[in-house]
């Protein structure tokens, strides 16, 4: 499952891979694609140069005045959900946030704020190890108690008998 944001209302895409190639397209056709066009062309030239960088999150405002490598604000936010219909009339649900704190500097929130487009490396493992390691040490843990269905019988006959 994919899971994205948007930052109050503003162009956003997450990035993978090839995919990174068909995002410019992507960007040309919003509203105001002929804006933010120099702005995607040199977001694309810094990630397709980097090699080590798997997926990153990019949230571009209406009017940029720069570019800025960012973390991803991770505060608390209240959010509501709003569905709608993607160009091919199929149901999606947008999720709107009102941070519930001040937006942090360097983060993809405070980018935005400024007018700057966030560029937000990503890892895709959101494993919390501390708390697995810590399930993981209680007496009685799934992982350690499912037990395997036993194979099922044969039901043809020997015909060597």
């Amino acid at each position: 499952m994919r899971q994205q944001r948007v930052l109050a209302g503003g162009i956003s895409f997450c990035m993978s891979g090839d995919a990174r190639k068909r995002a410019s397209g992507f960007i040309r056709s919003a509203k105001s694609g002929a804006e933010l066009e120099p702005y995607v062309e040199k977001v694309l030239e810094l990630l397709l140069g980097e090699k080590e960088m798997c997926l990153v999150n990019v949230n571009l405002p209406e009017r940029p005045k720069g570019i800025r490598w960012t973390r991803q604000a991770v505060k608390q936010y209240d959010g509501k959900v709003v569905p709608g219909k993607d160009p091919m009339k199929r149901a999606i649900y947008w999720f709107t946030i009102k941070p519930l704190e001040g937006e942090e500097e360097g983060t993809d929130r405070w980018a935005f704020g400024k007018n700057f487009v966030s560029i937000t490396p990503l890892r895709l493992d959101l494993t919390d190890e501390k708390d697995l390691a810590r399930v993981l040490a209680l007496p009685i843990t799934p992982a350690r108690t499912a037990r395997r269905k036993p194979p099922a019988k044969s039901t043809k006959r020997n015909s060597s008998r």
